[in-house]
């Protein structure tokens, strides 16, 4: 039985149930031989010898058997390992589909995402491009307008500069037509007659002096003679201080004047004193309403407003607008001249907005006087036109500078 074991125990552990029943064959079939055979040790020698040769072939044809099994097992053993292979496999692909069937509809997901956003973008682009192509005819179609206007506003321009020089050459001759009037005049024995009555009255410091001197001082101011007009105003300040006193109102009205000549000159500093002493003279003599003292603080506030105090100025442009307003003067222009001393500080402040209103109603105002103030009319009408040019209301700019060339054609 040694060489038994020995031979079964070159089958390897873990064959599985088939090896197992293989070799609980092989032991019946061995215990059997051994049971017929009978101890080896009492069977005479011929028996003994035929029985080994018998269990010999036996043992050979178990061998042939274990090794068919055994080949059998490992073919099963290797059909099993593939299967499991196979199955593993199998698992493995199933577990890859899946995960592909996942990242493809995640993919389709984001491909559906990225169309809708193409499709809209494209629909967008459609807008834009059709809102560029409006933008584009309707550039056009202002460029056509705008040079069409160009044109009109170079006729304009033309026919500005003829009429500018139209009116220079009438202002040379009424100029001259004015000259030889006060040539006239000199030759009437006018002039003369009124030095003559300022030397008479001059030893007795007579207000009637002040203001005859206030008078020629009137004059040179017209004719751009600073100084002189100065002097004259001085002079006749200085008669009113000895008769009817600076807090009379005909003082204030030289006061004014002195200032007026002073801002000429250019002496901004002293033309505000005596604006500022003028409108102070005003309204005590007058009242914070008289018309005068607006006049006075108009002119006060020209006077800031060339010394670049505009917040200044522009409080007093109002306030001599309100008293105006509140009176309701008989001359329109009077209160047309501080809205548009006003509209044109707001204009250098760059606050068209505001500045358009004011310059529009004191056009409107000195449309009512333009026969008697034709150029207060026509400096605040070309004022306005100035305005619509700046604001871009290019048809009204046009229309206002029409106007301005029928005042100076007229």
């Amino acid at each position: 039985m040694k060489s038994r074991a020995i031979r079964f125990s070159r089958f390897p552990a873990g064959y599985g149930a088939a090896a197992i029943l293989a070799m609980a064959g092989l032991a019946r079939i061995a215990c059997a031989a051994d049971s017929e055979a009978g101890p080896l040790r009492a069977a005479p020698p011929d028996k003994s010898i035929a029985a080994m040769e018998i269990s010999a072939r036996e043992f050979s044809s178990i061998e042939k058997e274990v090794r068919k099994t055994q080949a059998e097992v490992d073919r099963l053993t290797r059909a099993l390992a593939r299967q499991e292979t196979e199955e593993e496999v199998a698992r493995e692909r199933a577990r890859e589909k899946a995960e592909w069937t996942e990242r493809v509809a995640a993919l389709k997901g984001e491909l559906e995402k990225q169309i809708r956003a193409t499709a809209k973008s494209q629909a967008e682009a459609a807008g834009l491009r059709t809102k560029l192509t409006e933008s584009e005819r309707t550039a056009k179609t202002q460029e056509a307008e705008l040079g069409k206007l160009r044109k009109e506003l170079e006729a304009a321009r033309i026919l500005v500069d003829k009429t500018a020089q139209e009116a220079a050459a009438d202002r040379s001759q009424a100029e001259e037509a004015l000259r030889r009037r006060e040539a006239q005049w000199q030759e009437e024995g006018l002039v003369r007659k009124g030095k003559a009555l300022r030397e008479h009255l001059d030893g007795v410091r007579d207000a009637s002096l002040a203001w005859s001197l206030n008078d020629a001082g009137l004059v040179m101011l017209a004719e751009r003679r600073w100084d002189e007009a100065a002097d004259l105003f001085r002079r006749a300040l200085s008669i009113l201080d000895s008769t009817v006193g600076r807090s009379n109102a005909a003082a204030g009205t030289v006061l004014q004047h002195v200032a007026d000549a002073a801002r000429a000159k250019g002496e901004h500093l002293v033309a505000e004193a005596h604006y500022r002493e003028a409108a102070e003279t005003f309204r005590s003599a007058l009242g914070a309403s008289h018309p005068r003292y607006a006049a006075a603080l108009n002119g006060l506030a020209c006077a800031l407003r060339d010394l670049q105090r505009s917040a200044d100025a522009e409080a007093l442009y109002r306030q001599a607008i309100g008293i105006y307003k509140k009176n309701k003067p008989k001359e329109a222009v009077v209160l047309a001249i501080p809205l548009y001393n006003l509209g044109l500080l707001l204009m250098e402040q760059n606050r068209a907005g505001e500045a358009g209103p004011l310059l529009e109603e004191a056009a409107r105002l000195a449309e009512k006087s333009r026969t008697t103030n034709h150029e207060a009319y026509l400096a605040i009408v070309r004022s306005l036109a100035r305005y619509y040019r700046a604001s871009g209301q290019m048809d009204k700019a046009a229309e206002t500078e029409e106007r301005a060339l029928n005042v100076l054609v007229k």
